[in-house]
């Protein structure tokens, strides 16, 4: 078991490298596959290190009385998880320097922050912004950009506001795992595990301060953290929380509710799914479908018509960034795909289509069948989500860099459940 455990952390390490600095090292034609498999390794071997120390538990049939961690212990556990995002302050300063007029790199905090200026003044948040030679659509959702009008209110520099979100999500995530995991036997050592969800941040420092300093990704990977420290803490408030903050920033795990559902409404009482998705609902109605979608409510479609635009114009290019960093396979299935540009765009989100639908359904029928009494519920949605926000990115058409963010920060977390009970 413990050769399992080093593989999982070196694959989670080799998910980092191939991820930020992958096109480097390799051909960017080779570096998806080895995406590909390292960043599959994560959930897989969790799943199976689990299911062995799940089954040793139970043949032991151990009488020890789990003795949950103090607050107090808690309290550092969390301020640990905060300690590398405070110790990165002078890097980032440093990267605000560097780039401090991101619009000359990137469009998409001008975007972000347009949206936030005009739905605070009273305006819809959906409409054209200008730059030089075009203008955008704006398609982001309003836990993405909402978070701005921390920065607009002290004056901060809004990528802080950023980096702020995030180390918070560190700490509150680290909190309630930590109360939620019994009997360690080397509370130095866990508090480690949870530096690892820190170390996708320090890659992209050290390797390409560019993607984090001309874009506002960690907002969304905070609301990503709350969700899985929800599951892995099973602690509903924060997984209501994660659920609402991930379907309003970057909804990529849209594929995945459909999972959380079943297994909710399969293994716990009727009334949690009903307060979960009625909180969800309630709140979504209120941040999105009363405040910006009714007042207008052709914009939702507008918006997808410009990114279905945006993507097509980059799938039609041979040179478009989103291929040469090799980051998912749209270089080869653009080549593999029958037919003109908008056949073959077409036939690759139908195949994304059917990825993410044989994740669910393979995954609820195994779970409920053969698995369910070798692993909580919680736990594998947790797995499921990170293949769920691999298989994703690596399907589709257009894939930046600083999305990775997300399912690399999530796979540090899985390390965590998975190796919490060895320290």
């Amino acid at each position: 078991m413990k050769k399992l455990s080093v593989a999982l952390i070196l694959c989670f390490l080799l998910q980092i490298l191939f991820s930020v600095y992958g096109s480097k090292l390799v051909s960017y034609k080779t570096n998806p596959f080895l995406i590909l498999v390292v960043s599959v390794a994560v959930p897989v071997l969790a799943f199976f290190i689990i299911r062995m120390k799940n089954r040793a538990k139970m043949v032991e049939n151990s009488s020890e009385i789990p003795v949950q961690n103090s607050n107090l212990t808690a309290w550092l556990f969390a301020f640990s998880a905060m300690l590398p995002m405070i110790l990165a302050y002078e890097e980032l300063r440093k990267m605000w320097v560097k780039f401090p007029d991101p619009v000359k790199i990137s469009d998409v905090i001008p975007q972000l922050a347009a949206q936030n200026k005009w739905f605070w003044a009273g305006e819809t948040p959906n409409q054209l912004v200008s730059f030089p030679t075009y203008q955008a659509f704006p398609v982001y959702m309003p836990l993405h950009w909402m978070p701005i009008q921390v920065a607009e209110l002290t004056g901060l520099d809004l990528r802080w506001v950023g980096a702020g979100f995030m180390m918070l999500s560190f700490g509150v995530a680290a909190f309630f795992m930590a109360r939620s995991t019994a009997n360690l036997k080397n509370k130095w050592s866990a508090a480690l595990l949870f530096w690892l969800m820190s170390l996708p941040i320090w890659a992209f420092i050290v390797w390409n301060p560019l993607e984090i300093g001309v874009s506002f990704e960690l907002v969304v990977v905070a609301w990503y953290v709350l969700l899985a420290a929800g599951l892995v803490s099973k602690n509903y408030w924060l997984i209501g929380i994660g659920v609402v903050g991930t379907l309003l920033s970057r909804y990529t795990d849209f594929f995945w509710m459909p999972t959380l559902a079943v297994l909710l409404w399969q293994f716990e009482p009727k009334k949690s799914s009903f307060w979960l998705w009625g909180s969800a609902v309630a709140a979504i109605l209120l941040i999105y479908v009363f405040p910006i979608y009714l007042p207008n409510p052709t914009a939702l479609m507008t918006g997808i018509k410009y990114h279905n635009n945006i993507a097509l114009n980059g799938w039609s290019r041979t040179d478009d960034e989103c291929f040469s960093q090799g980051l998912n396979f749209a270089m080869h299935l653009r080549l593999w795909l029958p037919g003109v540009p908008e056949k073959s765009l077409f036939l690759c989100r139908l195949l994304q289509g059917l990825i993410m639908t044989g994740v669910f359904a393979a995954g609820v029928f195994f779970y409920i069948k053969k698995w369910k009494n070798e692993m909580s519920w919680h736990v594998f949605s947790l797995l499921s989500l990170q293949m769920v926000l691999v298989l994703f990115f690596l399907s589709s058409p257009m894939t930046f860099q600083y999305y990775l963010l997300v399912p690399m920060t999530t796979a540090a977390m899985i390390c965590y459940l998975t190796m919490n009970d060895e320290l």
